[in-house]
């Protein structure tokens, strides 16, 4: 079920959305959100890459969908968690 979302709060989804999507096909790679992550000074391994794309992939289609994907509630929810780590994580080492 897609949560309620205002329209401002939908076009911040897209635009995070196509912060991870590089090549602006709608869909986002491994490859592509391992090049976030190691912007945000991460450094991913390929398995905990795949790890995470098996958590988000639902319909295992190899990416993450914005339309499938980003509207359930449960996937805002991981990938805000994610992000917040990730950034928190970035954070600690930049201090």
């Amino acid at each position: 079920m897609a949560p309620s979302l205002q329209p401002d709060q939908l076009e911040d989804l897209r635009a995070t959305f196509a912060l991870f999507d590089d090549n602006g096909d709608g869909e986002i790679t491994a490859a592509e959100l391992g090049n976030v992550m190691r912007a945000l000074g991460l450094k991913p391994s390929d398995t905990e890459l795949q790890d995470l794309m098996n958590e988000i992939d639902v319909d295992r289609s190899g990416t993450i969908n914005f339309e499938v994907h980003i509207t359930s509630r449960y996937m805002i929810t991981r990938l805000e968690t994610n992000l917040s780590h990730a950034i928190g994580s970035t954070n600690a080492v930049v201090q």
